[in-house]
């Protein structure tokens, strides 16, 4: 039995023991050797037909001495996702304690 896709506005989701909070907007990122940065900005948070909470959401890389390159969109499990982008980008965090 299938349901359809569903959007969500926003998710946690747990980071050893924090929880992550994930919503349109935000940007998180990663870094490659040679000082290399990868940013994704969130455009959307859904569901696909089987329940799986998914990400779309556009990329920027920025290296040094080079304009930056932007692409997208791009989507992702949910989990692929924060796999991937394991650093919020914004100064303040959202992350909270997890419940023991």
């Amino acid at each position: 039995m299938s349901r359809g896709v569903r959007r969500l506005t926003s998710v946690f989701f747990a980071r050893g023991n924090w929880l992550e909070f994930i919503t349109e907007g935000t940007t998180f990122r990663r870094r490659h050797p040679g000082n290399m940065c990868e940013s994704a900005t969130v455009e959307k948070i859904y569901t696909d037909g089987m329940g799986i909470p998914h990400v779309r959401f556009s990329v920027r890389f920025d290296e040094p001495h080079r304009p930056p390159m932007t692409d997208g969109p791009r989507n992702l499990a949910l989990k692929t996702f924060c796999e991937h982008y394991p650093e919020r980008s914004a100064a303040i965090s959202d992350a909270e304690p997890a419940a023991a």
